[in-house]
């Protein structure tokens, strides 16, 4: 056991190790609904939607951290995400359109939802 002067040092350094680093941030749920587009479109003639399901979406931060998922028959993929910023995308083989990035922002402990819009299938 430490005792006197030294048991203080050894005090102080536990506290400010437990304190500095704090609780890790929540995590955030991010809900990707990928849609299915297809026919000619343009002026008086809508184009026919529906959910994409199998395809792959990726989330990737800027700090590096990247996440893939499938999507379900709903067209529905979910990720578990330390809070920030990312770019959400369909993947090119799997969407002829190459589907653009989305930014999104994840609160702390909070939900996020996107969705994006494939137009045919590659």
């Amino acid at each position: 056991m430490v005792t006197g002067p030294r048991a203080a040092v050894v005090a102080v350094a536990l506290l400010a190790a437990c304190t500095s680093a704090g609780p890790p941030d929540p995590a955030a749920i991010l809900v990707v609904h990928a849609m299915l587009a297809s026919g000619p479109g343009g002026p008086g003639v809508e184009p026919t939607h529906g959910p994409a399901g199998g395809m792959t979406v990726t989330a990737r931060a800027r700090g590096g951290v990247r996440k893939t998922a499938i999507t379900d028959h709903h067209g529905e993929a979910r990720f578990v995400l330390p809070p920030g910023r990312y770019l959400v995308r369909l993947a090119d083989r799997d969407c002829e359109s190459g589907a653009p990035a989305r930014p999104v922002h994840l609160p702390r402990a909070g939900t996020a939802r996107v969705s994006l819009t494939c137009w045919g299938v590659g």
